[in-house]
């Protein structure tokens, strides 16, 4: 356009933030210089062009910079935020793993004293973010006014009854943001199936998912499999997440071949993504006899080996730092289990003809 003696219009800024959203990792250099052009040149946004901007930033994991320009868009450009301005600001403070919970809950409150009303993408947004970080128990900002969908300033009940007061009806991603939100009881669990009920929302697959993951995950694997049974009576066909997730509560050979026998039975094809997570969640609990026992497995269930998980179990066999500390304080049995995972490996890879 400028050797073409063409000026740039806000269409045009728009339209590049939008590219810049959608091209990654090199979009965040263009994004970079764009945003530096803007302000060199002092160019003025409207609306449409900052909600483009903060959806740009955010998509590239730039926090501050995304509420940084939420906070100059009245100053600086003359405009007010708007329901998009706030719910991108929101999906940017999701990318924020440390402070996102905290971050969230003060454009939440920006947004209700600015008399913007929410719609339901900024209240999944909102419970998204919640999820992206350790909840805060104790937070220097007004815990009255925040939304109740955090704990421990409410439940479910009454977040269907704040969204109730917008005009805002809950949809099945609502649910799914705040399984993974609420306490793992089964009070809590019964409030928020109780709520979707009233809602008139039935779970689908992924929400089961979910409530399998986390049962899994918990260490309770005969209650993921009541899930996991609950989920087939009410007429939900399980797919390879299902077993991923029940994957995550597998201690032994026992429960793996359970898990197994169910994969078969349903014909779910590849399995290798459950055999994926199983390596996995051994290598997360550090569990090298159990490592050895998947990779006998592989074998016998003729899986062939796929890099994701020859990576996952050369990565096993890395010694980490803290292991020489384990070798001081002289703690065989952790020292037996690895380096008999680890010759085990070098068979194994060599049975299969990997390099």
């Amino acid at each position: 356009m400028k050797k073409h003696g063409l000026v740039p219009t806000d269409r045009t800024y728009t339209g590049l933030f939008t590219a810049c959203s959608r091209t990654a990792p090199q979009g965040r250099k263009q994004l970079d210089n764009l945003l530096n052009e803007i302000s060199m040149k002092e160019i003025s946004l409207s609306l449409v062009t900052c909600n483009a901007a903060i959806q740009a930033l955010s998509r590239h994991k730039c926090t501050p910079e995304a509420l940084s320009m939420l906070d100059r868009m009245e100053e600086q450009y003359g405009v007010l935020p708007d329901v998009v301005s706030f719910t991108f600001a929101l999906q940017a403070c999701y990318q924020d793993k440390e402070d996102g919970a905290s971050l969230a809950q003060v454009v939440w409150i920006d947004m209700e004293s600015r008399g913007v009303r929410p719609d339901l993408c900024a209240y999944n947004e909102f419970i998204r973010a919640c999820k992206s970080s350790p909840r805060v128990e104790h937070s220097d900002v007004d815990t009255e006014r925040l939304l109740p969908p955090v704990v421990p300033f409410g439940g479910v009940g009454a977040l269907v009854r704040h969204m109730n007061s917008n005009r805002v009806k809950p949809d099945i991603r609502t649910f799914h943001e705040l399984c993974g939100l609420i306490d793992g009881d089964s009070k809590a669990e019964g409030e928020l199936h109780a709520a979707m009920s009233a809602c008139g929302i039935r779970p689908d697959v992924a929400f089961m998912n979910a409530v399998i993951h986390r049962k899994a995950e918990s260490g309770d694997l005969d209650l993921a499999f009541s899930v996991f049974a609950r989920m087939r009576d009410e007429g939900l066909q399980p797919d390879v997440v299902s077993f991923q997730a029940l994957a995550h509560g597998c201690q032994n050979e026992e429960d793996i071949t359970v898990l197994l026998k169910n994969a078969t039975a349903l014909r779910i094809d590849p399995i290798d993504p459950i055999f994926c997570t199983l390596l996995t969640a051994g290598s997360r609990r550090r569990d090298y006899k159990y490592l050895t026992l998947v990779m006998k497995l592989l074998d016998r269930y003729e899986v062939c080996p796929s890099e994701t998980i020859v990576k996952i179990l050369d990565a096993a066999a890395v010694e980490k730092p803290w292991e020489k500390k384990v070798k001081a304080k002289r703690r065989f049995h952790f020292l037996q289990d690895k380096n008999g995972f680890k010759g085990f490996l070098g068979i194994w890879k060599q049975r299969n003809g990997i390099q």
